[in-house]
């Protein structure tokens, strides 16, 4: 009877670490290390870097060049004389963009007309922070556009998409690619937890909804994912997303959809920005609750199938 008693207990135990450990380990598959789709990719040594790397935390405009690989979605109607950005996504090496499904589908698909990089400032032609100009932004119209197959609109599951550009983008130091994660620099037993950044040219007043001209940023905390569940009851939320902030005023918001959420991962004394996340959905309300990002590790096999046959 005891030990009928203690083998219960203990099989409980092990089932409960396991979906502890399911639920909010990264997972890293090591066998994608040698995935074909990598040699679309730059390696470590040449992704994720920024040169203007001034840390700023909570909601405040990005240096010039802090985050290169930034890409504004530019859609247009033929009643509108100019584009309306209203999304946001990751370059991911010299003509493929990571976003969201939901800027990728439906209306959006058809009014998606640019893809711009390289841009900080909206308002000016050229960008400059102290003696320091970039280059005019670099706009491209889509050439594939690629949502993922099981996106479901209405519960916002899959919620990732590629977008690949007709012409490679030209690099320096303000358009750069992001890094994607990888088993054999990360490790396979990588867990995403604590701090990560997000930027994007949202709404910064929740209450009001015109967009800055500037891209701001944020950094927030990784949540638990029963966090979201309990905010967003009417979805399912699983391991193929993420739950990040606590409110506070700090969220990414209206026009941040498809943007990155990045971590600086620091690594035999190199710092690269690795993209783990796409926002996907929040509140009504920005700044009040947590938000649900699109989980880009559990789509590392998705992302690479299909790089080399867009």
């Amino acid at each position: 009877m005891w030990r009928y008693s203690y083998f219960r207990i203990f099989f409980v135990i092990v089932w409960a670490y396991l979906e502890f450990s399911k639920q909010y380990c990264s997972c890293l598959d090591a066998s994608l290390d040698n995935h074909k789709g990598w040699k679309q990719l730059p390696s470590t040594d040449r992704c994720g870097e920024t040169r203007f790397n001034r840390r700023i935390v909570g909601g405040e405009i990005a240096a010039l060049g802090q985050f290169p690989w930034m890409a504004r979605l530019g859609y247009k109607q033929k009643r509108d004389r100019e584009f309306k950005f209203s999304c946001g996504g990751a370059l991911i090496n010299r003509n493929t963009v990571v976003t969201a499904a939901h800027c990728i589908t439906g209306k959006n698909r058809k009014e998606l007309k640019i893809i711009r990089l390289g841009e900080n400032n909206a308002e000016k032609p050229i960008d400059c922070e102290g003696n320091v100009c970039a280059p005019e932004p670099q706009d491209f119209k889509p050439k594939n556009i690629l949502p993922h197959a099981n996106f479901s609109s209405r519960s916002y599951q899959n919620d990732i998409g590629l977008i690949r550009l007709r012409r490679n983008a030209v690099f320096h130091d303000f358009v750069q690619p992001i890094c994607l994660p990888r088993a054999d620099f990360l490790g396979p037993s990588f867990d995403l937890v604590g701090k990560v950044e997000t930027a994007g040219w949202g709404t910064i007043n929740p209450s009001r909804l015109e967009m800055p001209s500037k891209l701001y940023h944020v950094t927030l905390e990784m949540r638990d994912l029963d966090m979201c569940r309990k905010v967003y009851t009417e979805y399912k939320i699983d391991e193929s997303q993420y739950c990040v902030g606590v409110g506070k005023g700090k969220d990414t918001c209206r026009g941040d959809s498809g943007g990155p959420m990045m971590q600086l991962v620091n690594k035999n004394d190199a710092s690269r920005y690795f993209l783990f996340g796409i926002v996907s959905f929040g509140e009504e309300i920005c700044g009040h609750d947590s938000a649900v990002y699109a989980n880009v590790i559990h789509y590392m096999k998705w992302i690479l199938d299909n790089l080399s046959q867009m």
